[in-house]
């Protein structure tokens, strides 16, 4: 496979995801970054962008392989993965899950039918 592909995949993904939701990425759509904790949180990047986009990418490696004791802690509601199409509640979770299936996530928060956001549990 050419190795531009993944790479303008993941760009076509996240300019949808913009264009669904451009209020994540106005002028209130700010970054804040997500810090990963344990074993290998050096090999991680993550950031937030609005309350309702996160972004999480490994480094250095093509594979989640040995992430199962670094965690990341996702805001509180349901999140859809854009790229791999899994749901999963905020929290702390493993880099290893969130990455499972594709080195980099491009996560959504979903929304309420009323606007709002979706938040499971309190």
């Amino acid at each position: 496979m050419d190795e531009g592909l993944p790479k303008l995949w993941i760009i076509r993904e996240a300019l949808e995801l913009r264009r669904r939701r451009p209020d994540l990425f106005g002028p209130a759509g700010a970054y804040r970054p997500l810090r990963a904790s344990g074993e290998k949180k050096e090999r991680v990047v993550a950031f937030q962008r609005g309350e309702g986009a996160a972004t999480v990418a490994q480094r250095f490696t093509t594979n989640s392989e040995g992430f199962e004791k670094t965690f990341l802690e996702l805001p509180a509601g349901r999140w859809t993965d854009v790229l791999s199409g899994e749901e999963t509640e905020g929290g702390i979770l493993s880099v290893s899950s969130l990455l499972s299936r594709f080195p980099a996530a491009l996560l959504e928060k979903k929304e309420a039918e009323d606007g709002g956001d979706i938040s499971l549990g309190s």
